[in-house]
């Protein structure tokens, strides 16, 4: 089995480089950030990773850490950051100090309906769409 190792640079990624979006699901207004690689084309359909940050991060803290827009220039996928509803996924522990953890907002449902929105915004490889996470949002992925 292969290993895979990142090696995290802040300087492979400015925010600068990455589209602050909106959606609306249920009651909430939710953010998240788009990096489109400079070879992207509209009519080649594109791999897509999304990259969850960890409990009490952002998806701009993620973008910046995590080197996946140098990742997605070198490889030709677009990269999605989205970002939780009070800095926490809801992952399914039952967990008493996030009490977030509990709360009835459904972070799947969302994420589905962002995935749905993006397909048919860019140009998305359906059979290559791939996710990513640290800490809550690794456990989230």
């Amino acid at each position: 089995m292969p290993v895979v190792i990142f090696l995290i640079n802040p300087s492979l990624c400015f925010a600068s480089e990455l589209l602050r979006k909106e959606m609306r699901s249920g009651s909430f207004d939710l953010e998240f950030f788009v990096h489109i690689p400079s070879h992207y084309h509209k009519d080649l359909p594109t791999p897509m990773v999304l990259v969850f940050h960890g409990g009490g991060g952002h998806a701009q803290q993620i973008a910046k850490f995590s080197g996946f827009n140098k990742i997605s220039e070198e490889k030709g996928f677009l990269v999605i950051y989205p970002e939780a509803i009070n800095r926490h996924w809801n992952d399914g522990r039952e967990n008493q100090k996030f009490p977030r953890h509990h709360a009835t907002i459904n972070d799947v449902a969302w994420i589905g309906k962002l995935i749905f929105k993006l397909q048919k915004t860019y140009s998305v490889d359906n059979k290559r769409i791939y996710a990513v996470g640290i800490s809550n949002g690794g456990i989230f992925t």
